[in-house]
């Protein structure tokens, strides 16, 4: 799965789906079922959506830190 930009400040994998967090959802349960088949374990699942957030919070802290501008675009000014 790509995530790679054709635009900037965007993604490919969100950029038709809307701003609604309809295309967060989608990924979400996508990358889901996708882990299921091929079989993780619920604790599995677990530790990966724990890595992903403790990734998401390190970006947001760096950028924070730097004085990054906020993108309005996304919820309560959670950047990539």
């Amino acid at each position: 799965m790509s995530v790679a930009s054709e635009r900037p400040g965007g993604s490919r994998l969100l950029h038709g789906v809307g701003a609604d967090g309809q295309g967060a959802r989608l990924v979400a349960r996508t990358l889901f079922r996708e882990m299921q088949r091929s079989g993780f374990t619920h604790g599995q699942v677990l530790a990966v959506a724990d890595e992903l957030l403790g990734c998401l919070c390190a970006t947001v802290r760096g950028r924070e830190a730097a004085g990054a501008p906020t993108d309005p675009r996304e919820p309560e000014q959670i950047r990539k």
